[in-house]
């Protein structure tokens, strides 16, 4: 559209060159009555129009910038020239006259002209500069340069002089009010997503809107002015009635017009809620959990099963800011892992959730979930939220974890089968006595510990699959850590490590299931004497603390490492500082927090790396 405009008006100021060349009258001034446009007018329209033709090319270069900028400060020169002579100095200053000086006589260019030409070379230079304010004072001068030349198309159409010409001054000339009307529509539409015409070029509703009414505010009261005028010159009726029906005309062409508008909102509205019905049945049959938000983080949409799995409803959602609802968290340190959502916001690209993250729900459950996050763009590819899909992978994990544990556990019963077997072999072979001694208690010892692994593997069985149910009864605390020593000082033994426990009230009695909580002590007590050096003492401290007990064990052990105490309580653990040769799954510590749980108690620890570690366990009593 800007390139016809612009060779539109550089068409009609070159007629208009060409006229006063020539001495045509209707190509300079359309009518020979009528003021005719100045040359140096036609001039500057013909240099307002290259510059916004050279702007409107999408891959310009510096010399087409260049150029465009240099027409436009021409045209405000122009303007600025014919304003100081006709208000400052009261005279012509010559500009006017360079081109025809003999044909002119006393044509020049007109003041309203003159202003016209200063708004419009303004504006011009302002077009580009990405500021608010530039671009607030770009709108005001081309709409004020438009309103000028509106205003003298009317005072020719009613023939009102005051209309287009200013005082005593040279009135300006249709053609010219034409070709600055034309002028300005292009330069209002030379940046078409900015200010007004950002507004009447969008593709919504309101865009479409615009465009339907914007042209009949125009062209109804105009046409019906002009009627009116006629009317009044003719003599058909007089100046009430004329205004009466002047006002009742406009009345009913706007009545019919908002209706006809209604209307068509109205359609426009019943579509967009059935695509929006279809929308909303795709969006809530999908398997995934889909949640969208604004750049400010909050939930736009949240669909039915993002409900499902984080027990979240759609309306106590939507509206929430995102951190509210969902959390996600890392695994290995437990810190919110929002990155690859600000990744989408910010960056504008898509991003995967890392795979050790988990949601917290609702009621405070943690689910594994495979995550993704998307940017999402307006119609000016500028990211205005985000697109969070998530799905439950609880079973996926468990179904890994399962394979991985079931291989770490045919491992490890594979190493003291291979060496109960190796033992019995040489002790079968040889026929030294001593030998044949030595390898008998090397295969008995793997033999004892395949019987340890595989009685962990049963409870850990139970636990997993919920078969372990306490049975609580009343027992005296003494006779639980009475047999929990007895058996654990004879491995002790063996590495010249002694266990000493703080003494006791023999009336202490605690409620609890005997078996759980002497498989929580064993496990606590095997895992100080097996990493503690030789000839080092554990430590069994018991304190009475109101309605519960605190048992603390302690060892000087190797301890461990910072970075891996997160993960000590899980399946088949081991720390990175264990000695290789060492005996045990990693199951240990996983069970004697599992059991802590059942009996309603409370399991932590302390540990430095070299020095040693000391657990804690806290369970409900009962004094009799």
């Amino acid at each position: 559209m800007i390139v016809y405009i612009s060779s539109l008006v550089a068409l009609i100021s070159t007629l208009v060159l060409i006229g006063w060349f020539f001495d045509i009258s209707f190509l300079k001034g359309v009518v020979p009555s009528l003021t005719p446009m100045n040359p140096m007018t036609a001039m500057a329209f013909i240099l307002g129009s290259i510059s916004l033709f050279l702007l409107q090319i999408k891959k310009r270069q510096k010399w087409t910038d260049f150029i465009a900028i240099t027409c436009a400060c021409i045209v405000l020169m122009i303007g600025i020239v014919t304003i100081l002579g006709y208000y400052l100095f009261d005279r012509n200053l010559g500009l006017d006259q360079i081109f025809f000086q003999s044909k002119l006589g006393v044509n020049r260019i007109a003041p309203n002209a003159g202003l016209g030409f200063c708004l419009i070379g303004l504006s011009i230079i302002l077009a580009d500069v990405k500021n608010k304010f530039a671009n607030l004072v770009y709108q005001v001068y081309i709409l004020c340069a438009l309103f000028i030349s509106l205003l003298a198309i009317m005072g020719y159409s009613y023939n009102v002089l005051s209309l287009y010409r200013i005082s005593i001054y040279i009135p300006m000339a249709v053609n010219t009010a034409v070709s600055f009307f034309l002028l300005c529509l292009g330069i209002l539409f030379l940046r078409p997503k900015r200010g007004i015409a950002s507004i009447i070029k969008n593709e919504g509703a309101g865009g479409s809107l615009a465009r339907r009414l914007l042209p009949v505010a125009f062209v109804v009261p105009f046409g019906f002015g002009y009627l009116y005028f006629i009317g009044q010159r003719m003599n058909l009726f007089n100046n009430e009635f004329g205004i009466s029906l002047l006002v009742l005309s406009i009345i009913i062409v706007f009545v019919f017009l908002i209706l006809t508008t209604v209307r068509m909102i109205n359609k426009i509205d019943t579509e967009r809620r059935r695509e929006q019905g279809k929308f909303e049945v795709l969006f809530g049959c999908i398997g995934d959990g889909v949640v969208a938000i604004d750049r400010s983080w909050n939930i736009t949409h949240f669909n039915i099963a993002s409900t499902i799995i984080s027990g979240w409803k759609v309306e106590e959602a939507i509206g929430k800011p995102l951190r509210e609802i969902l959390k996600f968290i890392r695994v290995r340190d437990r810190q919110e892992n929002l990155a690859f959502i600000e990744n989408a916001l910010v960056r504008g690209e898509t991003k995967q959730l890392e795979n050790d993250t988990v949601l917290i729900t609702k009621d405070n459950r943690e689910i594994s979930i495979s995550d993704s996050a998307s940017p999402i763009f307006d119609q000016d590819k500028k990211v205005v939220g985000a697109i969070i899909i998530f799905r439950d992978v609880s079973k996926e994990k468990d179904a890994q974890a399962l394979h991985s544990d079931f291989a770490y556990a045919s491992h490890q019963l594979r190493t003291p089968v291979n060496k109960a077997m190796w033992g019995l072999e040489t002790a079968l072979e040889s026929k030294d006595g001593g030998i044949k001694e030595e390898m008998i208690e090397v295969a008995y010892q793997a033999v004892t510990n395949v019987q340890k692994l595989m009685d962990q593997l049963v409870i850990v069985s139970e636990i997993d699959q919920g078969r372990l149910i306490p049975k609580i009864e009343s027992v005296k605390l003494s006779d639980l850590f009475s047999e929990v020593i007895h058996y654990e000082e004879n491995i002790a033994k063996n590495r010249g490590i002694s266990i000493n426990i703080n003494p006791i009230s023999s009336v202490i009695g605690i409620k609890t299931d005997p078996r759980l909580f002497k498989k929580i002590m064993h496990e606590l007590l095997d895992n100080a004497v097996l990493y503690s050096p030789a000839k080092r003492e554990v430590k069994i401290n018991v304190e009475s603390r109101g309605v519960d007990i605190l048992i603390e064990i302690i060892d000087v052990g190797i301890g461990i490492p910072e970075s891996q105490k997160p993960l000590l309580f899980t399946k088949f653990f081991r720390g990175s500082n264990i000695p290789v040769d060492s005996v045990g799954a990693g199951l240990g510590l996983y069970i004697a927090r599992e059991c802590t749980k059942l009996l309603k108690g409370k399991i932590w620890f302390e540990s430095k790396e070299g020095e040693g570690t000391s657990f804690f366990v806290l369970l409900p009593i009962s004094k009799s």
